[in-house]
């Protein structure tokens, strides 16, 4: 959903020429890619998209051989914009918003929430604080009245039941996203992200705990360019719920060849929030976005028109 194009000049392609269109500079954008101004072999092109949901049962198996709970491909989902809004504010820090909304299969609902925040500060999800830079881009991601598989054999296999859902959010990046921490941070002189962690042995839900406990901190993954993505451990269910994810989630994988993020959902009755953030670096001292035309990407527009105006 989002693409940051790294050259010198003012446009939208990878090239150093006054053009927006490829690097031929004659004019025409002939590459292969479903854009018409960034080429697929562009390293410093940062781009992200909501790719798949996937039902799962208790063991992590498909619960439907039929593919009716799951959505493999957002390509043909019509979305609905929001207007541009310049003034919002996220807890209490000033950003820009644009949301997007659609509806799924079985009437369930996808709503991305984006924020672009203009001051740095700390923001707190669920039991998790961290700091946020101006730049800072976050998704908030709510799947609303997804049916899940109850044992009955009308739309699912026979007995299976609907534990978890995989969201699926796929990465195109410099480098392969690779796990750091906010003392591999420290000491490359970035600011932390969070709280000094607290050196006890007690749980995080421990209500008599004022200190922040490790998983009181999302995990950080350097996505190259200097850009960094932050990964919450839990979400945020019915009610303001905060729950955890399981063991190992989100994690990375290499799928077909693409690069993307899973997180594996616990089962909700209502709705479910999942919050990724963006720290966008900067090179050769340029902070862009542009846009994509295929699929979620077409938020691209939007991004490239908020920072474009407003950063």
């Amino acid at each position: 959903m989002i693409v940051r194009d790294n050259d010198d000049d003012d446009d939208d392609d990878d090239d150093d020429d006054d053009d927006d269109d490829d690097d031929d500079d004659d004019g025409v954008d002939d590459d292969d890619d479903d854009d018409d101004d960034f080429s697929d072999d562009n390293e410093e092109m940062l781009s992200f998209e909501v790719d798949e949901l996937e039902e799962k049962d208790v063991d992590g198996n498909d619960v439907d051989t039929m593919q009716r709970h799951s959505v493999d491909s957002f390509d043909d989902v019509d979305f609905t914009f929001t207007k541009v809004d310049t003034q919002a504010k996220y807890d209490g820090l000033p950003v820009t918003n644009v949301n997007l909304s659609a509806t799924l299969p079985s009437s369930s609902s996808l709503e991305i929430m984006v924020y672009l925040f203009r001051r740095a500060g700390k923001v707190t999800f669920g039991n998790e604080t961290f700091r946020v830079e101006k730049g800072t881009i976050k998704f908030n991601i709510r799947i609303s009245n997804w049916d899940f598989c109850d044992g009955s054999r009308f739309d699912c296999d026979e007995g299976k039941i609907g534990e978890f859902l995989d969201l699926k959010l796929k990465i195109k990046s410099k480098d392969s996203p690779a796990e750091i921490s906010d003392d591999d941070r420290k000491a490359a002189a970035k600011r932390p992200i969070c709280e000094d962690e607290d050196s006890d042995d007690d749980g995080v839900d421990d209500p008599t705990d004022s200190d922040n406990d490790d998983d009181d901190c999302p995990s950080i993954y350097d996505i190259g360019g200097d850009s960094e993505m932050l990964l919450n451990k839990g979400v945020v269910t019915d009610d303001d719920k905060y729950t955890a994810l399981p063991e190992g989630y989100p994690k990375f994988e290499v799928e077909d060849g693409e690069k993307k993020f899973v997180f594996r959902i616990p089962k909700f009755k209502k709705s479910v929030l999942v919050d990724p953030s963006v720290n966008v670096g900067r090179v050769n001292g340029v902070n862009s976005l542009a846009h994509a035309n295929t699929g979620l990407a077409f938020l691209l527009f939007i991004a490239a028109f908020i920072v474009t105006n407003y950063v």
